[in-house]
């Protein structure tokens, strides 16, 4: 299955073959080129936890190893995610 932006950019190609001729066509698959080539997702930035949050979230009952392991499933979130 293909998604919205190939399917765009099929649509795009067939519609520029058909069309070459008719200015007003044309300048509408412009158009749609150029939003495509724009249109990209934003990144977002990381936010991670402090141990602060940490602790609260586990309802402070941590001690330093599992504040370790914590940091280490956070890091490979961040590593995933960015």
């Amino acid at each position: 299955m293909t998604d919205l932006r190939q399917a765009a950019e099929m649509a795009l190609e067939e519609l520029e073959m058909q069309v070459e001729s008719q200015s007003g066509a044309y300048l509408a698959i412009n158009a749609l080129r150029q939003a495509l080539a724009e249109k990209q997702e934003p990144k977002r930035e990381w936010v991670g936890l402090t141990d602060v949050e940490i602790s609260k979230a586990v309802g402070n009952q941590l001690n330093e190893v599992y504040l370790i392991y914590f940091r280490k499933v956070i890091a490979k979130l961040k590593e995933k995610n960015t």
